[in-house]
């Protein structure tokens, strides 16, 4: 059986100074466009916040939500 070489490709996102990721996910696109419902957490050192990606079922799009640290 003849293996195919995989066609996927890594694009690497680069983030601005003070903004970190606090949870780690491989994000998948699927050929059809389908992404997984997930959440990403993400810190702001220099606004002092934890900020919620929550990637939505179906909707092709995201909603942010942005919670104060102490």
């Amino acid at each position: 059986m003849k293996q195919e070489k995989s066609k996927l490709k890594n694009r690497v996102v680069k983030m601005p100074r003070g903004l970190s990721v606090k949870s780690y996910h491989n994000i998948e696109i699927k050929k059809d466009g389908y992404v997984k419902p997930q959440t990403i957490r993400w810190s702001s050192s220099g606004q002092k916040r934890l900020i919620l990606q929550k990637i939505q079922l179906g909707w092709g799009a995201y909603h942010l939500e942005t919670i104060k640290q102490n």
